[in-house]
């Protein structure tokens, strides 16, 4: 069973300051009946002043290339804020191993120098720990995995960690984050300046290892949780995959996916059950 909506909400563009404050909200006007329960409880949080959603949807003021999509979920009280920060271009840089770093830092040292190889060995592990949140006491990710994922790079392109989210809430009531930090990535050749909005691509942690075991077997399996946030973001459309546990104490695959251009969006539930599908159109703050 599928819903469809043609056309968004109408919003005005934001006034009052930029930079670090906190935003004044837009005047949103909800005209469409399918998502009017939705985009009512979304005008109700922003006339209220939630900080927390107007930060979702309108920024800081620290990433000049963000955007943000609001998705309403037709004949719901549900919508979802997916917000995308994209790193300046001047946030990027080149992955480099031990021998590099080394070569990199001290051009007068040699890759036998142990104190500063070390160094560079526990800098990579925080970058790896970092990419999948992974703080866990014994780690929620093998090493192995993380080493496989940090060696699987090109040097025709360059890299910047950041992270994905899909804010949800459900009858006017915040109900938490679908994230998954990972690597911005851009051609090496957009560092030169001449273009202000570089192509750019991101891969989660969590959508890598997908990826990763697709490609390979499996062989990364027990590193997978399939309820953590599984987030993508190509030139054209934006990705979010997870499961969740349903109302009858089975297992719902979750997956999401809005043109970058449009807002337009499809959302997929499968589970043992049967699947059903929505579509609608988010209203998109940049």
């Amino acid at each position: 069973m599928a819903a469809a909506q043609i056309k968004g909400p109408s919003v005005a563009p934001p006034k009052g300051p930029t930079g670090n404050a906190i935003r004044t909200p837009p005047a949103v006007k909800c005209v469409d009946h399918d998502t009017s329960t939705a985009c009512k409880s979304f005008k109700q949080l922003l006339d209220a002043r939630d900080k927390a959603l107007i930060v979702q949807v309108l920024g800081t003021g620290l990433f000049k290339r963000r955007t943000a999509y609001v998705c309403f979920r037709p004949n719901d009280d549900y919508f979802s804020v997916v917000d995308v920060d994209i790193p300046e271009p001047k946030a990027y840089g080149r992955k480099l191993d031990a021998d590099e770093e080394i070569a990199h830092y001290a051009d007068d040292s040699v890759p036998s120098n142990t104190s500063m190889r070390e160094m560079m060995e526990r800098s990579r592990e925080a970058d790896e720990n970092s990419e999948f949140m992974d703080f866990s006491d014994p780690p929620a990710v093998s090493q192995d995995t993380k080493d496989k994922w940090y060696k699987d790079h090109s040097k025709d392109f360059v890299y910047s960690v950041g992270e994905v989210g899909d804010y949800r809430y459900q009858n006017g009531i915040y109900k938490g984050p679908v994230d998954d930090w990972g690597e911005w990535t851009m051609l090496a050749s957009s560092m030169d300046g001449k273009q202000s909005d570089p192509p750019t691509w991101f891969m989660g942690g969590y959508a890598w290892i997908e990826r990763f075991n697709r490609q390979n077997g499996n062989v990364a399996a027990r590193d997978d949780n399939p309820e953590h946030g599984h987030i993508s973001v190509d030139l054209s459309s934006l990705n979010v995959q997870y499961k969740y546990e349903n109302a009858s104490g089975g297992m719902t695959e979750y997956t999401m996916q809005i043109n970058r251009l449009t807002g337009r969006f499809v959302e997929d539930f499968k589970s043992p059950n049967g699947s059903n599908q929505t579509s609608g159109t988010c209203m998109i703050f940049k």
